[in-house]
């Protein structure tokens, strides 16, 4: 089984989401926060070169997950996935669709299903492998608005990325970071702060930083509960973030 990049995100509040509004309404949320996010990251790509749009990366959506893999194992690919979900973790939330995930370099297969007869509707694809096993274990241990990127994904990208091409100087692993699409943080999980890198999802924001009241806003629209004890912690957490954020901002 091949190993990929592998984006996992979950919509936080999904439940109240679902109950609390009618279908159509929610359609046109995903498709507004899916379109303009990947309207952001083609921006950009277009503005880095054909090596940064050539890598495609897959996209399926599930109810409240988002799952996006690289097609092909390599840098620029985990570079574009980088990008995506920054833009994407952006527009979700200022929709009031506040995502959560995790990044991981592992295995999953995309298994394509033929239309054997008409009256069967079946997807085109099915994926399967550990990758989405460990994206969601990760994914669900954070307990903020985050995307965590494991380790393992950030080293084989650095293995991966040549040391000496002035044109693709542009994705190594001090590039991104100096370019604020990944930042190290104390990142509050189930079991206690961890240090790891994650998605610098904030530098997407080109405005006055957000208040406090900003975020529990994106937290609570389309009749979204947040009266409860887990959810403050999750926008409390959130809140602290996006000021840590912030105050690294060149």
């Amino acid at each position: 089984m091949n190993k990929r990049y592998i984006a996992y995100l979950d919509i936080l509040g999904f439940k109240d989401l679902a109950r609390n509004n009618d279908i159509g309404h929610l359609q046109e949320l995903y498709k507004r926060s899916i379109e303009d996010g990947f309207k952001e990251s083609l921006g950009l790509a277009n503005k880095i070169g054909t090596q940064f749009i050539d890598n495609k990366l897959n996209v399926i959506v599930i109810s409240d997950s988002v799952i996006i893999w690289s097609e092909y194992d390599s840098f620029n690919a985990f570079a574009k996935l980088v990008v995506t979900v920054n833009f994407l973790m952006y527009s979700f939330m200022y929709k009031g669709l506040p995502l959560r995930g995790a990044i991981v370099y592992d295995e999953l297969e995309a298994i394509s299903i033929p239309e054997y007869i008409d009256v069967f509707n079946l997807p085109s694809k099915s994926i399967i492998g550990k990758g989405l096993i460990n994206a969601y274990s990760l994914e669900t241990s954070q307990n903020l608005v985050s995307c965590l990127i494991e380790d393992d994904c950030i080293n084989h990208f650095k293995d991966q990325t040549p040391t000496e091409n002035n044109n693709v100087d542009i994705f190594n692993f001090k590039e991104m970071v100096h370019w604020e699409f990944i930042i190290e943080y104390d990142l509050p999980t189930k079991e206690g702060l961890n240090r790891v890198h994650v998605i610098n999802w904030p530098r997407a924001i080109r405005t006055k930083k957000p208040s406090a009241e900003d975020i529990r806003a994106q937290f609570s629209k389309h009749k979204k509960n947040i009266d409860n004890n887990e959810v403050r912690t999750k926008i409390e957490n959130t809140i602290s973030f996006v000021n840590y954020c912030w105050s690294k901002r060149s």
